[in-house]
């Protein structure tokens, strides 16, 4: 399970340039919230160099639907990802990770 959240973690960071892109906001704003110049995040988006405080400030930031949506269909993929390597799960195990 350790190694599941590790590599979750991991998707969601390569994922990161393209969430914010879908979000809407500009980097100008987003920057602004995060308290640091639209140049350093534009290199922190480019070298993906985000650390954990850095992903979830900026998750507050940005969270909408949309961004909810995408995260929603990343996670889906990463669990059919999962089932087609032999790891399968009962829909009840499925229901308590997606809290329904």
């Amino acid at each position: 399970m350790s190694i599941a959240l590790v590599n979750n973690y991991k998707q969601l960071l390569q994922n990161l340039p393209h969430i914010i892109e879908i979000s809407g906001y500009k980097n100008e704003y987003i920057a602004m919230k995060l308290n640091i110049k639209p140049q350093y995040l534009s290199v922190k988006k480019q070298r993906n160099s985000w650390n954990v405080d850095d992903v979830e400030k900026l998750l507050h930031i940005i969270m909408n639907q949309d961004v909810q949506d995408y995260l929603d269909d990343l996670y889906e993929s990463i669990l059919i990802e999962k089932n087609s390597t032999g790891n399968t799960i009962s829909s009840e195990d499925f229901e308590k990770q997606m809290k329904w």
